[in-house]
């Protein structure tokens, strides 16, 4: 971070697009300035209280011990993925169907269903996960041409979320 006066400017990227720059920075925070603008800001020339500054300040170019607190929070709001496993998981039990769907994206020459060797390995992952709260959302062709994985699954998950 630059520093200066009482206020940081935030690291950022920039480029030139037509007769503006767009500035960015990790936290998401962007805008678009004029030349001057942009020279004010590269240059370390802005003044505190200024509408530049104010926008600047808003948008989360700048950081001051008004607006860091918020800062933050958006930005480990906008990360908490990053420290936790996944909570939605998918599990294609089926590609056949019993339907004809012209954009269905498993329409496949040789149809398969999911194995029960296969269902205990997706069982075993999923609890092997570290979150909370789990989905499990079952797909293919229709997931309910293949009941018996599907039941075998919601049954396992069932048993395995009460152990422990």
């Amino acid at each position: 971070m630059k520093k200066t006066a009482s206020f940081v400017v935030l690291p950022h990227n920039s480029t030139r697009i037509k007769d503006k720059y767009l500035v960015s920075n990790v936290l998401g925070a962007w805008d678009f300035l004029d030349p001057r603008e942009f020279g004010e800001l590269e240059s370390l020339r802005l003044e505190e209280g200024s509408p530049l500054f104010g926008r600047l300040r808003a948008k989360g170019l700048i950081a001051d011990e008004a607006n860091l607190a918020a800062l933050l929070a958006g930005f480990r709001s906008a990360n908490a993925n990053l420290f936790s496993d996944t909570a939605l998981h998918i599990a294609v039990v089926t590609t056949k169907c019993n339907l004809a769907c012209s954009y269905c994206q498993t329409r496949v020459a040789a149809p398969q269903d999911m194995s029960v060797e296969v269902a205990l390995r997706v069982l075993k992952y999923l609890f092997d996960v570290k979150s909370q709260r789990l989905s499990l959302e079952f797909q293919g062709g229709e997931p309910l041409v293949n009941w018996s994985i599907v039941r075998f699954l919601v049954e396992g998950a069932r048993k395995s979320n009460t152990v422990g």
